[in-house]
């Protein structure tokens, strides 16, 4: 009987997958790192230019 004969067909040591877990993990972090390659779709920061404290519509007719 082969040594082999009692493991499943293609399956992989866990030093293997650990192995290419690791590969993939840092891959990721270094396209984080880098950042997006697309551009912002808008300029939008969360802040209003204008302060409407005490003026203008706020809604209570």
């Amino acid at each position: 009987m082969p040594a082999a004969a009692g493991a499943a067909a293609g399956a992989i040591s866990a030093e293997v997958a650990m192995q290419h877990f690791r590969d993939a993990l840092r891959a990721k972090q270094e396209r984080v790192r880098q950042g997006p390659v697309y551009p912002a779709p808008n300029a939008y920061t969360g802040r209003h230019d204008t302060a409407t404290t005490g003026e203008g519509d706020d809604g209570d007719e």
